[in-house]
């Protein structure tokens, strides 16, 4: 139950490095060396904005970071981009008129229940 808790109170964990001020900006190169795990521990649609933020963290250290897909973890309970709720069924979307961030997140470990 106390680790239950301390997940779902645990939104995402990234390690990320930025360039420093000043220095150039290349695209970045797939590398093998960083990995990545992002959790959304809370579920319901109330929580929207945590799994809308794994999603588009996921997209933003694949594409800009760098990291290949296959090295960021996702766990979260993906029970939000087909909810009743959503005006938008089958999309995440997590700004105001924003991209569907939904589409091509490996979801490593989901809710099942």
């Amino acid at each position: 139950m106390i680790i239950s808790n301390l997940i779902a109170r645990f939104v995402a964990v990234l390690f990320v490095l930025a360039p420093t001020a000043g220095e150039a900006q290349e695209p970045p190169t797939p590398t093998k060396k960083n990995y990545a795990v992002l959790v959304a521990g809370s579920q319901g649609w109330g929580n929207y904005r945590h799994q809308a933020d794994i999603c588009h963290a996921f997209h933003i250290l694949n594409s800009i970071g760098g990291i290949l897909a296959n090295q960021i973890t996702v766990m979260m309970q993906d029970d939000i981009a087909n909810n009743p709720a959503n005006p938008f069924p089958g999309n995440i979307i997590n700004i105001p008129g924003g991209p569907n961030v939904y589409p091509g997140v490996n979801k490593d470990y989901i809710d099942v229940r």
